[in-house]
């Protein structure tokens, strides 16, 4: 029996959405040693603002951090 045509379109529009629409981030691990021996700088803070921004000309998203340095 084949299926009613509002069904077959929404499976269809599932389908396509999982099929070709995801993506997926994957968080790699990381030797702390490591990331300390190649660092710049390194300090002691706590995080007092975080904002998502959207470049306008690129679409890339950036994460901007503000921290309150301790001494």
């Amino acid at each position: 029996m084949p299926l009613p045509k509002d069904i077959f379109s929404i499976l269809l529009c599932v389908f396509f959405t999982y099929a070709t629409g995801t993506n997926a981030t994957t968080i790699l691990g990381m030797d702390i040693d490591k990331v300390a021996n190649d660092a710049e700088l390194i300090f002691e803070g706590e995080v007092i603002l975080h904002e998502t921004r959207q470049n306008s000309n690129t679409g890339i998203i950036h994460t901007y951090v503000t921290f309150q340095y301790m001494m």
